[in-house]
């Protein structure tokens, strides 16, 4: 009597899985946001992932336990299979679930990582917000002190105000803005019969010096923990009665002193440095104030005197070094006071003294030396220089 052949174990495979279906638990389905693009597609949330991984090894290894001991043993007309065959089978089973563990731990270290990240990214954007915060907190409170009454206040808040640009890089040019504006702003004439009116000149201009004692810290290289060097610094329109900025070092940006009246005080620039900075007085008035750039140094960039109006005081550049620098004087009125650029020297740059308006006053170029430069005189300006 010939015995049946054994047909492959598709039922027990599907009461497998039946098990597997019942005994796995429900994946818990998110739907995200709607994107610019539309609907994303639905994803299962990391524990449903990490329990189908476990389910999937675990069927995996008593599937295959299963297929080749009962199964594919019969199916094939292996016979009974000895020790040695079923501990092969066992030793295949066990390294197809260490893969899938493998598979499972590489995915809980992803996602451990991804986890970690994004919990930094959270924490450094919620640092950032509190910072911009703090820093938007410190402005107010400056701003507040900048404009009160009282001189003394108004001291406090300059000296706050540049210990925030120090401390705060992307708000530095908005606080030198600041700063820069409190010195446009108009002040009272000084009357020196009134005792009252006179004290309350003497307070605003301290307040007035001390800011521009904080800026030439900032740019003088080693006077300050932080360097305000490279931005822009627009004084126009303001009562410059005196400024010290010796040794001051303007890397680009811009300096200007467009309209600014120069009145009864010095602006120290000796040594100063302005390597590609453009420094502007046009339109600037003179009358007993002083600019003193003895010894100072322009390279590659212009200085500019556009219609300036010289009544009495100095512009002095003796010994100063001009390279590659461009200084024009065109259409400037000199009614009086000096212009001095004794022993100076002009390599590669320029000097136009072209269509000046002359009438008073005295222009030096003694012992200057023009080395590659070009100087352009009207012949009164000529005249009186030699």
């Amino acid at each position: 009597m010939t015995s049946k052949p054994r047909s492959m174990p598709y039922r027990g495979t599907r009461k497998l899985l039946a098990l597997a279906k019942a005994v796995a638990p429900r994946p818990n389905w998110v739907l995200l946001p709607k994107s610019d693009r539309g609907r994303r597609p639905l994803r299962l949330r990391f524990g449903a992932q990490l329990a189908l991984f476990v389910l999937l090894g675990a069927g995996v290894l008593v599937g295959s336990g299963w297929l080749l001991l009962h199964g594919l043993g019969g199916a094939l007309h292996l016979g009974n299979l000895g020790a040695s065959e079923q501990l092969d089978i066992v030793k295949i089973a066990m390294s197809v679930v260490a893969g899938v563990g493998a598979v499972i731990a590489l995915t809980v270290a992803y996602r451990k990582q991804q986890l970690g990240e994004a919990s930094e990214a959270r924490a450094e954007a919620t640092h950032h917000r509190e910072e911009i915060k703090l820093f938007t907190e410190r402005f107010g409170a400056c701003v507040a002190q900048l404009g009160n009454d009282s001189p003394a206040v108004r001291l406090g808040g300059a000296y706050a105000l540049a210990h925030l640009a120090d401390d705060w890089e992307s708000g530095r040019q908005t606080c030198i803005d600041v700063l820069c504006a409190q010195l446009r702003m108009p002040c009272a004439a000084d009357q020196p019969d009134e005792p009252d009116t006179h004290a309350a000149f003497l307070s605003q201009r301290e307040v007035r010096h001390t800011m521009w004692r904080l800026i030439g810290n900032h740019l003088r290289p080693g006077a300050s923990r932080q360097s305000w060097c490279g931005h822009d610094f627009d004084f126009s329109g303001a009562l410059v009665d005196g400024a010290d900025l010796r040794g001051a070092v303007f890397s680009s940006g811009s300096v200007s002193f467009v309209a600014a009246t120069f009145s009864d005080g010095v602006v120290d620039l000796r040594d100063a440095v302005f390597c590609g900075a453009d420094v502007m007085f046009s339109g600037a008035r003179f009358c007993g104030g002083i600019i003193n750039a003895t010894d100072a140094t322009f390279s590659a960039g212009n200085v500019e005197f556009l219609y300036t109006q010289v009544i009495s005081g100095a512009i002095k550049f003796d010994g100063a070094r001009f390279i590659g620098a461009a200084v024009q004087f065109p259409f400037t009125q000199l009614l009086g006071g000096e212009v001095d650029f004794s022993q100076s020297h002009i390599t590669a740059g320029s000097i136009d003294f072209a269509a000046v308006d002359f009438r008073g006053g005295t222009v030096d170029f003694s012992f200057a030396s023009i080395d590659g430069g070009v100087a352009t005189l009207v012949s009164q300006v000529f005249i009186a220089a030699f």
